[in-house]
């Protein structure tokens, strides 16, 4: 279902950046983390690229509504008319999430999975 879906494509973002860049990761915290390690790369690599990106994708607020809208899922906030939000939205979700992870990707390549290296936008 819609919600499944929006917690698999979190995921998705979550594993890729786990075994590509796993000092990211806290062994205490580790969720937490992730995200903040996943969200400050994709600030200072992936997002610059913003050609990348159909014009109604800004990517950080998409990074932001899609994670606020999975919390409410896996805890149990999720309203019944929200849930009429996520079938339209799972098509955006999924172009953003397939974009970001081929950035992430090909960055990890192009730096040789250095997080350091901060790609210059064309």
């Amino acid at each position: 279902d819609d919600c499944n879906s929006i917690v698999n494509l979190c995921s998705s973002l979550e594993s890729i950046s786990n075994k590509l860049y796993p000092e990211d990761i806290c062994e205490i915290c580790d969720a937490k983390k992730v995200m903040k390690g996943l969200k400050d790369f994709l600030a200072t690599n992936a997002f610059i690229k913003n050609n990348l990106y159909p014009s109604d994708i800004q990517p950080m607020e998409e990074l932001i509504f899609l994670y606020n809208i999975r919390s409410k899922i896996v805890h149990g906030s999720l309203k019944t008319s929200e849930l009429r939000i996520l079938k339209n939205y799972i098509p955006k979700a999924i172009i953003f999430v397939g974009i970001t992870l081929y950035i992430l990707i090909l960055n990890s390549y192009i730096t040789k999975f250095d997080t350091k290296v901060i790609q210059k936008s064309k």
